[in-house]
């Protein structure tokens, strides 16, 4: 419920008419920093002038932050979430990097949520293991053949997250 009134008195400060009855969807981000350098974003640019930059990582501009097992617990055993069970969705700034993805995953599992990330893929091939049982949806994005997508990511995006997606394939799908 803490979230519900926090949202709910800003629509109050700002004099908005939106008021939540049920949250659906809890989109997070599991880090502040990204391993791409995607021409069209401002964190993997480390463009740290930019209001998303300096919103996303406004404690620490410096210094990379994780989603932490602390935090999430609190987020998990909030009244909205116990009440709504949310779908648990990780996106943006590259949710493989955190080494605790694992245990958030499965903490949102243990709680019954349906869990989901969105991904650039770059560590999927080397993280399946790890979290794909506590997966339901794995999103990845691609922006087009190899020679594109690498030079939109970086080099050897594609062939990794091409990778991570034929071992998630062959781990979870070919049975």
């Amino acid at each position: 419920m803490k979230l519900i009134n926090r949202f709910n008195s800003l629509n109050t400060k700002l004099g908005t008419s939106l008021h939540i009855t049920r949250l659906s969807t809890l989109v997070l981000y599991a880090n502040s920093f990204c391993n791409a350098k995607c021409d069209f974003c401002e964190i993997g640019l480390d463009k740290k002038d930019s209001k998303f930059f300096t919103g996303i990582n406004s404690q620490n501009i410096n210094t990379p932050a994780y989603m932490t097992q602390e935090l999430f617990e609190k987020i998990m055993n909030d009244e909205i979430v116990s009440k709504n069970k949310p779908r648990i969705q990780f996106v943006m700034t590259e949710p493989l990097l955190n080494k605790n993805l694992f245990s958030l995953l499965k903490l949102a599992k243990q709680k019954g949520l349906y869990t989901t990330i969105t991904s650039n893929g770059f560590l999927l091939a080397k993280r399946i293991d790890n979290i794909g049982p506590y997966l339901d949806a794995i999103q990845i994005s691609i922006d087009g053949l190899q020679d594109s997508h690498d030079k939109v990511r970086g080099k050897k995006f594609f062939i990794n997250a091409i990778d991570g997606i034929k071992k998630t394939n062959t781990l979870y799908f070919q049975k």
